[in-house]
């Protein structure tokens, strides 16, 4: 069992231990939340809205391009107005609405197979992809170097390889960080950036081409048409 991601999942007691190892594996970063608490969050969390579009949303053009201005896929939109963003994924996938994880983060999954929405996933199945969208607090606020760091810190002492890293600037002049790494278990796919005095994480396996496109999106609200 990967070590840094179960403190996350303490008091998620709807959860079996396969789910805690799978999570673990493919979402090792959240070890960022050991400090939260497992109460309530002290508001409510969002609801974002999935619509879906035979022409994705256009977007500002971003200086460096973590995917393709246009999509290959038909594309419907997750949109998280508490935190002022939103992305494009593929409309066929199945799409959560945020759940709790301590006072000081909440967390969604989409995923390109059918299932109950908010049903954590056992295992992934061959040949489908999963993208997890974190939103959390993390001191210090508005300093993603020290949380991309810290973050490289703890995969290099799990033993895991950082295949690839790039500094990004996304739409809306937004900084960002995306790693490829490679663990025992599962290659996966991070990106880091700060939505607001939030740091937000997307992070997924399976098809990373396609992973690559989808957090190409990823644009603030207000930006938006």
């Amino acid at each position: 069992m990967v070590s840094v991601g179960i403190l996350f999942w303490e008091g998620q007691t709807s959860m079996t231990t396969r789910s805690k190892r799978i999570m673990a594996a493919s979402c090792a970063w959240l070890f960022v939340l050991s400090a939260c608490s497992n109460a309530a969050p002290t508001k409510a969390l969002p609801t974002p809205q999935a619509f879906s579009t035979s022409e994705p949303t256009e977007t500002n053009s971003p200086t460096e391009d973590v995917g393709s201005a246009n999509l290959f896929f038909d594309a419907a939109t997750y949109r998280d107005d508490s935190a002022g963003f939103m992305l494009d994924y593929p409309a066929a996938w199945t799409a959560d609405a945020p759940q709790a994880g301590g006072d000081r983060g909440y967390f969604a999954q989409i995923t390109s197979w059918p299932r109950n929405p908010g049903e954590l996933p056992d295992s992934v199945p061959a040949g489908e992809t999963i993208l997890s969208i974190t939103v959390l607090l993390w001191d210090p606020k508005n300093d993603l170097d020290a949380f991309s760091a810290t973050r490289k810190e703890g995969w290099t002492a799990s033993g895991y390889e950082v295949l690839d890293e790039q500094e990004l600037t996304l739409a809306g002049d937004r900084q960002a960080f995306r790693y490829k790494i490679r663990t025992p278990e599962v290659t996966t796919l991070f990106l880091f950036t700060t939505i607001g005095d939030r740091y937000l994480v997307l992070s997924g396996s399976g098809d990373l081409a396609l992973l690559s496109e989808i957090v190409g999106t990823l644009r603030p609200i207000d930006l938006s048409p």
